[in-house]
């Protein structure tokens, strides 16, 4: 079996209340884990799955946590920590089930109100096609358009994906846990970076589907990543393949498919010495959760080498 070492320097030191950052937080799917809570709506690129395993690697947040992203999930999230998950959730049981429901809310502008715009966001989000992210342009919803379901799946017994009260009771469970979690919507490829931080970057893959016009280059990422570094942050980089050259990853593994074999494969890069121990021989792998943890340990730097690539 795959043993991990808990060695000095083996994760990043979150003890003493250290700041934790999620830049493109997204769902905020680490933080979430870390309290007991869940996302209320699927998202793609969702780390929800992952979230068990990348947090035996990084450590749980003790301190303040400052989720930043550029799409509509902090406003959602703000929208709940000030008015209350009751009054979202409120609104969104209101909406028509399925894709009426869904298709009102995207034909009609987007309302001014914080309350109604966040229950109408997170009934879009949890209704569109593979989870794919809910955006404004000009005043109005664009989504990827409805999870309809197939003749198949409805004579399987399959639910529509947008189904209000139940979204709406998830909604409510948020209501008094968002303390000490700071939800901030700005470009990741601009903000100033927080001293001393424990960062988990998770950009959105090279090559595949984003989240908008602010989602940062393959290049952005690695100068992103050394900016955070600069400030004294401890910085993983969560990528489909190793995506800073010279850092340290490891591949976690999360089988999709247990009778087909299909699995989906994430890379952690990471600022700091990453220890782990070789497997024995057979190849076995650690469960953490639901997640299958490989070890493929590129290499172990001491922090003090690192440099800004120029």
């Amino acid at each position: 079996m795959l043993k991990r070492v808990r060695e000095s320097g083996s994760r990043p030191r979150l003890a003493g209340g250290r700041p934790w950052v999620e830049l493109c937080a997204g769902t905020a799917a680490l933080t979430f884990r870390s309290r007991g809570l869940m996302p209320p709506a699927v998202y793609l690129g969702s780390k929800k799955k992952y979230a068990a395993a990348l947090l035996e690697i990084l450590g749980e947040p003790e301190g303040e946590c400052y989720l930043i992203d550029s799409g509509l999930w902090p406003a959602f999230y703000r929208a709940v920590q000030t008015y209350g998950g009751d009054a979202v959730a409120d609104v969104a049981a209101t909406v028509p089930m399925g894709k009426p429901g869904f298709m009102a809310i995207q034909r009609a502008p987007v309302p001014d109100d914080p309350v109604v715009r966040a229950a109408y966001f997170i009934c879009l989000q949890q209704g569109a096609v593979l989870g794919k992210a809910v955006r404004i342009v000009e005043g109005r919803w664009k989504t990827a358009g409805y999870a309809s379901l197939s003749p198949s799946a409805i004579r399987k017994g399959f639910r529509d994906r947008l189904n209000p009260p139940v979204l709406a009771e998830k909604v409510r469970a948020l209501d008094g846990k968002l303390g000490g979690m700071h939800f901030i919507t700005a470009d990741v490829r601009t903000y100033e970076p927080i001293d001393n931080a424990v960062v988990f970057f998770d950009p959105p893959y090279l090559g595949k589907t984003g989240y908008g016009r602010m989602d940062p280059t393959r290049p952005e990422v690695v100068q992103i990543a050394y900016h955070w570094l600069d400030h004294g942050c401890d910085v993983a980089v969560s990528e489909g393949e190793p995506a800073i050259p010279g850092w340290n990853a490891i591949e976690v593994t999360k089988v999709t498919d247990k009778r087909r074999g299909k699995q989906k494969h994430e890379w952690l890069s990471v600022s700091w010495p990453l220890m782990i121990e070789v497997p024995e021989p057979r190849g076995s792998s650690a469960r953490l959760g639901s997640t299958r943890l490989e070890s493929r340990l590129v290499r172990t730097i001491p922090l003090s080498s690192l440099r800004r690539p120029r």
